[in-house]
């Protein structure tokens, strides 16, 4: 891929500055509030940053998707 193939991706594709974690239906900023940079293998340059998930954001996400379980048992498989 060419840094001009990427260019025009990026236009097409609206990409965000950074990225948090999605927890419970929302986006929730990293508890310790780290992010990685995601680096763009074809330019070697910074593209955006993503969360850099700790022990308590996992926890977090535990605690949502144990809350969500009950409601998601319900959903029929022929829902989607």
């Amino acid at each position: 891929m060419t840094p001009e193939t990427l260019k025009t991706i990026e236009t097409k594709i609206a990409l965000k500055s950074r990225y948090d974690n999605f927890i419970g239906g929302e986006f929730i900023a990293p508890v310790e509030g780290r992010y990685f940079e995601n680096i763009t293998p074809v330019t070697g340059g910074k593209l955006n940053e993503v969360a850099r998930s700790g022990v308590q954001d996992v926890e977090l996400a535990l605690d949502a998707a144990h809350k969500a379980k009950d409601a998601w048992a319900r959903t029929s498989a022929t829902f989607f």
